[in-house]
């Protein structure tokens, strides 16, 4: 992370670590920390873990030699504007349920053998927005992700302004998150080089040239003017620039302010090319960081924001929806897959793909046509095709059969329009004997075969009979005929190919 820079008069010396267990005390409130391990460092100033006595709330002190300045500006801040009460006053005014700014918790000077330390008490955050950063391979953010966070800390600028304050010192590394995985709840912390810019005269002195952290800091501070509300949103524009990119085109010359000033003056002054050719993977976020850029531009140097227009642009850059190839999917395609980014675009894209609103079977028919004849593949089709295909209601049978031979003619498969015809075949009612003996004498092709559902075609007023078939009528010694059954059958009764039709008992005698 690029480095802070601050004039002084003299060097600044880092506190003494302090032993764990530690009990600091807060001389005016009476409360009482104990200091467990140290897991930063900021500026000259030792960060630790503490706890009060008596709770296990886990919080924060920073712990800085008497002598350093920085320190005791945040504590005034602190003092000033970012108590509890204050932050929940404003917070009722504004109808907020919650604002991105930490609260103080306790402040005072502790007495370390011969070292007087200041110390300042906050709560404890999850992570910084710098660690998220610096652990992902492209170093960078998604659009949505920028612009949620951009909104926290327009929220937070707006309260600090109220309050006639400026940070002078927005980065990565001094925004805090409340949850590891939720950008929304991002906190503006380290306010060491705030400033109150109620009375800001635009006067440049050379000695306080290039304050803050060079690739980030405004054009206002580069020129040795005190930090400006403009500054703060400057200074919040190339940060979002930086989170979408990954890099910013002066951040190779941080070690020559100069340069890197006169860059940024070319750059504002290039506006939007300028942003088109940084923000190449991301052109739908131009728009809305010229309009911010430009917001910083047109104000005075010691007048006020329009956070109207602000909140209107990051919320409207928010609702606009994320391309396709978005940052996002590059982010996860390269951290996950290192470097195969087929198949993070091919789920992102059946996930973004919007739901087809239900159309008329001919407009299905002609869609499928038409991509038929430009060569795609026709077997998703012909799914998509059946799984839309309305429900059919019911027609007579004549129609039925209209539409199968229509459908047949267009070529399509009739196997499974036959099983849909034989699904809808209404229900024949029971037919008379004589009936079913004509639809039977209709059935037999071959003489030489005898049906097989025999059982069914016995009249259950007649003895158990089989129907058969024989050439051959003349009467046998073993089988005269009988005068009886002659009478009873039907002299029109003959097979397809001109025989008649024989009877024969169980026994295979015929009768």
């Amino acid at each position: 992370m690029p480095t802070k820079r601050v004039n002084k008069a003299k060097l600044y010396q880092l506190a003494v670590e302090l032993p764990l267990n530690t009990v600091i005390s807060d001389v005016s409130t009476k409360k009482q920390f104990c200091v467990g391990r140290q897991f930063a460092t900021g500026g000259f100033g030792r960060i630790y873990s503490c706890t009060e006595v008596g709770s296990n709330t886990e919080l924060v002190v920073k712990v800085e030699p008497i002598g350093n300045g920085p320190l005791f500006s945040e504590m005034n801040v602190f003092m000033r504007i970012l108590k509890p009460d204050h932050v929940v006053q404003y917070m009722r005014e504004k109808k907020l349920e919650r604002l991105g700014v930490p609260t103080m918790i306790s402040a005072g000077i502790h007495q370390y053998g011969n070292e007087e330390l200041r110390f300042l008490v906050m709560p404890k955050y999850a992570t910084s927005l710098e660690e998220i950063r610096e652990e992902r391979k492209t170093h960078t953010f998604s659009q949505k992700e920028v612009w949620t966070i951009a909104r926290c800390m327009i929220e937070s600028l707006e309260y600090i302004h109220s309050k006639d304050y400026t940070h002078a010192d927005i980065k990565a590394a001094n925004i805090l998150l409340e949850k590891e995985d939720d950008f929304s709840t991002c906190v503006l912390a380290d306010y060491g080089l705030a400033h109150m810019s109620k009375d800001n005269e635009d006067k440049p002195d050379k000695k306080r040239a290039h304050n803050g952290t060079a690739i980030f800091t405004s054009c206002d501070a580069h020129r040795g003017c005190n930090p400006s509300y403009r500054g703060d949103l400057e200074i919040l524009a190339y940060n979002m620039v930086y989170w979408l990119t990954g890099s910013l085109p002066w951040e190779g010359d941080e070690p020559k302010p100069d340069k890197v000033y006169q860059m940024k003056q070319d750059f504002l002054k290039g506006l939007p090319s300028s942003l088109n050719e940084l923000l190449k993977d991301s052109p739908e976020n131009v728009i809305p960081l010229k309009e911010i850029f430009a917001i910083a531009l047109k104000t005075g140097y010691s007048s006020c924001l329009d956070f109207t227009k602000l909140f209107k642009i990051a919320d409207d850059a928010l609702k606009r929806p994320v391309p396709s190839r978005s940052t996002d999917e590059r982010t996860i395609a390269e951290e996950t897959y290192d470097g195969k980014k087929s198949m993070p675009v091919k789920i992102a894209d059946d996930a973004l793909t919007p739901s087809v609103p239900s159309r008329s079977t001919a407009s299905r028919k002609r869609k499928h046509t038409e991509e038929a004849d430009d060569g795609k593949e026709s077997m998703p089709m012909k799914i998509a095709d059946d799984a839309l295909k309305p429900s059919v209601p019911s027609r007579s049978t004549a129609s039925r059969k209209r539409k199968h031979v229509e459908e047949a003619d267009d070529g399509k498969e009739s196997m499974p329009m036959k099983i849909a015809d034989d699904a809808l075949k209404p229900f024949v009612p029971c037919r008379s004997t004589a009936s079913h003996k004509r639809k039977n004498a209709e059935e037999i092709v071959d003489p030489k075969v005898v049906l097989p559902m025999k059982r069914k075609k016995i009249d259950m007023f007649d003895p158990p009979l089989y129907d058969c078939v024989s050439k051959d009528r003349s009467p046998t010694p073993t089988n005269p005929p009988r005068q009886s059954q002659r009478k009873r059958r039907p002299p029109s009764r003959l097979q397809l190919d001109g025989t008649k039709r024989a009877r024969i008992n169980l026994r295979g005698e015929v009768l």
